[in-house]
């Protein structure tokens, strides 16, 4: 995995699910998308002056901050930009949000590394994960606070008592489009170059998206190769 660098953990204001995919949705149906639009359904869920200013910052940075990573969802979804399903959404707007800010994928990747040894995972473990990583601060703490909300607003993880966390309840509905650019995610945030086809689906970084072999149906995106037999990898 890819260390973080010398930035810190950068997020510190959860930003409403529904607003992101509200906005992500206009994006793609349009093409395009404003500062100014991205403020207008902000506002549609009031959180008070500050708060709206530091989810349109986040927001911004995460739908209008990375225009090559916009452009390839554009192309995955060039055919029906109109018709795409809340639960792609959602995972296009977490995996974004992974683009801009790595310590969503770092935070990911540790539940679901602790997650296949236990049911559950309680707070204390995130924020000594995420330490270990950004440093024992009080940012790092916040960005914990501002990312948990959005993972189980999206469905990734849900709360089963207070502190005290369980892998989500993933849809089945994702396209073969969201799941080929949640890979396109691990290989930019991983650092791998490539992926062997066989090791996919044992990254902790899919148990998110537990039907993540469909990615490799007519792929659009990624590159496919096979060296030998059953044998082969993928690549950006």
């Amino acid at each position: 995995m890819n260390k973080p660098d010398n930035r810190g953990i950068g997020i510190n204001q959860s930003v409403p699910i529904e607003s992101l995919t509200e906005a992500l949705s206009l994006l793609l149906r349009d093409g395009e998308l404003s500062r100014d639009q991205i403020l207008e359904i902000l506002t549609n869920t009031p959180r008070g002056g500050n708060r709206t200013s530091k989810m349109l910052e986040k927001s911004n940075k995460i739908l209008r901050g990375n225009s090559k990573e916009t452009d390839v969802i554009k192309k995955l979804y060039s055919q029906n930009s109109s018709h795409i399903s809340t639960a792609d959404l959602k995972v296009l707007s977490i995996a974004l949000s992974s683009i801009a800010y790595p310590a969503f994928y770092h935070l990911l990747v540790a539940i679901a590394e602790q997650l296949r040894v236990q049911e559950s995972i309680n707070r204390a473990f995130m924020n000594q994960k995420m330490a270990d990583l950004y440093g024992g601060n009080r940012a790092t703490a916040l960005g914990v606070d501002a990312m948990i909300p959005m993972l189980i607003e999206a469905g990734f993880i849900a709360r089963k008592k207070h502190g005290v966390y369980v892998m989500g309840s993933i849809s089945r509905e994702i396209s073969n489009n969201a799941l080929e650019y949640w890979l396109r995610t691990d290989l930019l945030l991983s650092g791998n170059k490539t992926l062997m086809i066989d090791e996919i689906a044992h990254r902790p970084w899919n148990d998110y998206c537990p039907e993540i072999d469909r990615a490799l149906k007519n792929p659009k995106i990624l590159k496919q190769d096979v060296i030998g037999g059953s044998k082969g990898y993928i690549k950006i």
